[in-house]
């Protein structure tokens, strides 16, 4: 596939310090006709977002120098519209999955090992998603809590999240 007919692809970059992890998540997403990119490092991965469109990100906690944490936080501010994905060996650690679901808003986190139908299941449902509409859907979210904490009602409604 030339690389011209590749652009159109939605694009997947992968981050782990590791080359078998890198080699196995390209074997996995690229079945699935996604374009896989890969880096070896928290800055390699901050440098293709910089240059790149990434669809979706995903990126190991525990590599030399940047965290996983920390390269989705900084990928957040670089490319917003990038959904974030983390797996980490670390899965039980607070302050690991604490700080990249609240600061990154990553879309998923996957302890490793990982389940390969699951990681691909995300990735799919992760093309097309918006991260910059989360903010507006939590705090719709916080807002109807707050009322319905301010002032119960007896009546039952459903919440959509068009609403």
């Amino acid at each position: 596939m030339s690389e011209s007919s590749t652009e159109h692809l939605p694009t997947v970059l992968c981050v782990d310090d590791e080359p078998g992890v890198l080699a196995a998540l390209e074997r996995l997403l690229r079945r699935d006709g996604w374009r896989v990119l890969l880096a070896s490092s928290g800055q390699e991965a901050l440098e293709l977002l910089a240059r790149e469109r990434i669809d979706v990100l995903v990126c190991d906690q525990a590599m030399p120098g940047l965290k996983g944490s920390e390269v989705l936080c900084r990928a957040k501010e670089i490319s917003p519209h990038t959904v974030r994905i983390l797996l980490t060996a670390h899965w039980a650690q607070g302050e690991v999955v604490l700080p990249a679901v609240n600061e990154a808003e990553v879309f998923r986190v996957f302890p490793k090992p990982w389940q390969d139908e699951q990681v691909r299941d995300a990735v799919a449902q992760a093309v097309g998603c918006d991260p910059l509409s989360w903010g507006e859907l939590r705090r719709r979210v916080q807002q109807r809590l707050h009322s319905s904490a301010a002032a119960p009602s007896h009546e039952t409604e459903a919440w959509r999240p068009g609403d």
